[in-house]
C-alpha cells in the first residue's frame, strides 16, 4: 500500500493542512518555509558516517545546532523520500529505530 507522506516529516498524512504541499500539522507548515535549512540539516546527515546499524537516537545527538524535531523530519524524507538511508525495521520510525546509509 503506497501511503501519502508529509513532505516535511514523512509521517504518514491523515489530515492535509496545506493547499500547497502534503502537510500533515501546523509545525510543519511553518517548518517547510525554509528550503534552505531544510537542505543543510539533509546535507549534514547524509554526510555522518553511518554504514553500521545506528540507532536514531544516537544519530540525532551527533548533530547539533537544530532542534530535535527537525532533525528527525530529516532522517525520514531521506528514508522515505530520498531513498539515502535504510530503516533496518519496515515499522513507522522511531527514536529506538535503526537505520545505516543505503548501499
Amino acid at each position: 500500500m503506497n501511503e501519502q507522506r508529509c513532505d516535511f516529516c514523512a509521517r504518514v498524512l491523515f489530515k492535509n493542512v496545506s493547499g500547497t504541499y502534503k502537510l500533515c500539522s501546523k509545525k510543519c507548515k511553518s517548518y517547510i518555509k525554509n528550503k534552505s535549512k531544510i537542505e543543510i540539516i539533509d546535507k549534514a546527515f547524509q554526510n555522518t558516517n553511518i554504514h553500521e546499524w545506528t540507532q536514531i537516537s544516537n544519530l540525532i545527538n551527533s548533530i547539533n545546532g537544530y532542534d530535535k524535531f527537525e532533525k528527525i523530519a530529516s532522517i525520514s524524507r531521506l528514508i522515505y523520500f530520498k531513498k539515502k538511508l535504510t530503516l533496518k525495521n519496515t515499522k513507522e520510525l522511531n527514536l529506538k529505530s535503526e537505520v545505516k546509509v543505503k548501499k
